[in-house]
């Protein structure tokens, strides 16, 4: 069902209720930077507001909550900073709207622990699914449908009556001759839908963009369902008020209305509908009382009802920072370290970007809001920018030119990551057992300066290896661990080095052809003029060259 509320509404409401952002910590900010970012966050909010009713939505429900949540958590850390009233253009009702005889308010959106807390006390408690579509009122005098109205900001809404004849689910004349109004959800029909399986976040946008439109045609008509959760001015019970629903001409499910008593039921309820097929989407489940007392006046959300929604299929995350690692060969990969996020059970705390050219795309800075979610292989990705902050500081960037495959033998800060791939690269190589070598050892042997150069391994000798702070035993250990191999021949030494096209190259080649090999020689290997020119430039290398030299001093670098 679509509760989505204006801007200074669900302030209210959220400010009402805890919220998961409780425990979230604070922004590291100066009163003017929490300032500006806070009014650049609530503009933003407005903007998204404003767009949605006029029935374009540009992000998702849960996100734009997430988004509201964040406004919310980050008032509380910065109470001096004051909400500004917030007013849109659909606060103000124009020619094309109409009054709600009953408001349309949206229901508060509680987690499970808030979720318990509302339900103490509560009594004949009834459970739906949370159609995800497109809230509706329906207005009938004397049994004759008269108007059909969007939910608009609540108060007023847009006239939909002129599409009655395609949208064949809303009954146009009842059975009895009653005056009454019925509030429902439009959706877009789709066959067994799943919600654990499948994503339909656009469902509700197409619903809305047909019905915005002068005209529907009866195709599309008869895709828009209709699912009816409140008759305000029906009868008491919720039992009575969807039996006569029913004998006035309306379909009504049975098996999606189910009675609870207790807190099992209801997550039985919540876990059969998001694992069970649908003829719609839905985003999660709505928790009612019977007996309500009917909403006449005001914006303000029913006591009666809440709503509780299923885990996130995005979520939002906060950008802390971005760190780039250089693999072996160059590559660059821009990291996101994010504030730590909670997606599908998992903690997601970094996310590669995969390239320069999409991090440039993203335009990420620090405190941005990023949409998170898990590809097909439970793989975290950053799919758009929601916000960014008020003074947001472009990123600098690694110059791609400064790395490649000859590129940071040497340790230093901005060498570090390459060389480090690089070493450890060497354990993975065919040929190479480096066993009890980790990242861990590595990094304490670059940070003591015990490695300088990526050839300073094939020296050390235990000494050397203890001073950089490992026990005795350790160290030897380490000193067995770090014998070369003897036996590895010169184009598994290649490999190791991340050498263009090593391991096209024969494996009986000899150490004696590597120090003597042509252009000329490559290319008889290789059967590539290109391939043999890259391979003779890396070779000729004096990084290369000095490794082989070390590799000589070890007996290795001789057959």
């Amino acid at each position: 069902m679509n509760y989505l509320l204006s801007y200074p509404l669900r302030l209210g409401l959220l400010l009402l209720a805890p919220t998961i952002y409780a425990t979230a910590p604070c922004p590291n900010w100066q009163p003017q930077q929490a300032a500006e970012n806070i009014q650049h966050l609530r503009q933003r909010l407005q903007a998204l507001d404003a767009s949605y009713q006029q029935q374009q939505s540009l992000i998702s429900d849960e996100l734009y909550d997430q988004l509201l949540e964040k406004e919310q958590r980050w008032s509380q850390c910065f109470p001096s900073i004051t909400a500004k009233p917030v007013i849109t253009t659909a606060a103000t009702p124009q020619l094309t709207t109409t009054r709600h005889s009953f408001p349309q308010a949206g229901l508060t959106k509680l987690k499970e622990p808030q979720l318990k807390q509302w339900l103490q006390g509560k009594t004949d408690l009834w459970v739906q699914p949370k159609v995800d579509g497109v809230a509706v009122s329906l207005h009938y005098q004397q049994g004759q449908l008269v108007q059909i109205l969007s939910r608009g900001d609540g108060t007023f809404g847009s006239s939909w009556l002129h599409h009655q004849q395609q949208l064949v689910a809303i009954p146009k004349q009842l059975t009895q001759p009653l005056s009454i109004t019925v509030q429902g959800e439009l959706y877009w029909h789709v066959d067994n839908f799943i919600q654990a399986k499948q994503n339909n976040s656009q469902a509700r946008h197409q619903v809305a963009a047909l019905l915005n439109r002068a005209q529907l045609s009866t195709a599309q008509g008869h895709q828009i369902g209709l699912f009816v959760w409140e008759w305000p001015d029906g009868p008491e019970t919720i039992e009575q008020r969807y039996a006569q629903l029913a004998a006035l001409g309306f379909v009504i499910d049975p098996s999606l209305t189910q009675p609870v008593s207790d807190w099992p039921q209801i997550s039985k309820w919540r876990q059969h509908w998001y694992h069970s097929p649908l003829p719609f989407a839905s985003d999660g489940i709505v928790l009612k009382q019977s007996r309500r007392q009917v909403i006449t006046s005001g914006n303000y959300p029913p006591l009666w009802a809440v709503a509780w929604k299923y885990p996130y299929q995005r979520t939002l995350a906060t950008v802390q920072g971005i760190q780039f690692n250089i693999g072996r060969t160059g590559k660059i990969t821009p990291i996101v370290l994010l504030e730590p996020t909670e997606l599908d059970g998992k903690t997601i705390r970094r996310v590669s970007v995969s390239s320069l050219k999409k991090l440039q795309a993203l335009q990420l800075a620090k405190d941005a809001q990023v949409a998170l979610q898990l590809s097909g292989h439970s793989i975290p990705q950053i799919t758009e920018v929601i916000w960014q902050a008020a003074q947001a500081e472009p990123v600098s960037l690694p110059n791609p030119k400064d790395y490649h495959r000859l590129s940071c033998w040497t340790d230093n800060p901005q060498c570090r990551t390459q060389l480090l791939s690089r070493l450890e690269w060497t354990k993975k190589s065919p040929g190479f057992a480096l066993h009890g070598l980790g990242k861990a050892s590595w990094l304490q042997l670059l940070n003591s300066q015990t490695i300088q150069h990526w050839s300073d391994w094939l020296t050390l000798s235990p000494e050397q290896i203890k001073q950089a702070g490992f026990s005795a035993k350790q160290a030897e250990q380490l000193y067995q661990a770090l014998q070369p191999p003897l036996q590895a021949s010169a184009s598994a030494w290649l490999t190791a080095l991340s050498a263009p096209h090593a391991t096209q190259l024969p494996k009986t080649l000899s150490w004696q052809q590597l120090a003597n090999n042509t252009p000329n020689d490559w290319e008889a290997l290789l059967f590539s003029p290109k391939k043999a020119q890259q391979l003779a430039e890396f070779i000729q290398h004096p990084d290369i060259q000095l490794i082989f030299q070390r590799l000589a001093q070890r007996k290795i670098a001789t057959n």
